[in-house]
């Protein structure tokens, strides 16, 4: 038995197989052209790869973890009448996806009318508060509230313009989408 393991072993080593893993793919169409997205990818990386641009506002590429707060990256699946948040949706083998239809812009237009968006406005996307969290950030910011009343600011709650951030400021302020926060210099 012992000299069986002990060829087996040889064998491992003199004739290595190199096994290579692929993800498996997944096909969909967006706006009328097939698109290969790679299985767990969204919706909007598979529409940037292809060269379909969709507007975001919340959305970082640093942030790892989508908030779909805004939803100005919303597409409609055809087959099903869903508008969905382009950031946050994993892609499925056979969705119809439509980006730039009426009715997907008048649902953008509409968002950005909810959000009431002006530059310097909190739309509390959250994006500062995964960045905090994401990079060990010692107090950090935090969600206070729920639904309309909810706001940002470090877990003490003070307000989240006299926030110090020690470790996260300058991340933070690049993953904000409205200008919310601001940089008072050095402390």
């Amino acid at each position: 038995m012992f000299r069986g393991l002990k060829n087996l072993y040889h064998l491992q080593l003199t004739h290595r197989v190199k096994i290579v893993h692929h993800a498996s793919m997944i096909h969909l169409t967006i706006d009328g052209n097939v698109v290969e997205a790679h299985e767990g990818e969204t919706l909007l990386a598979a529409a940037a790869r292809s060269g379909i641009r969709i507007p975001t506002l919340c959305y970082k590429k640093e942030v790892t973890e989508a908030s779909a707060c805004c939803m100005i990256c919303v597409v409609k699946e055809a087959k099903t009448a869903r508008m969905l948040p382009s950031c946050a949706t994993i892609v499925a083998e056979g969705m119809e996806i439509e980006t730039s239809t009426e009715e997907v812009r008048e649902h953008r237009r509409h968002s950005m009318q909810l959000l009431n968006f002006k530059k310097g406005t909190c739309i509390v996307c959250g994006n500062c508060v995964r960045m905090s969290r994401a990079l060990g950030e010692p107090v950090g910011l935090a969600w206070h509230g729920r639904g309309a009343d909810t706001t940002i600011a470090p877990p003490l709650g003070k307000e989240h313009e006299t926030a110090v951030l020690t470790v996260s400021k300058d991340a933070c302020l690049r993953v904000c989408p409205t200008g919310a926060i601001h940089s008072v210099g050095k402390i």
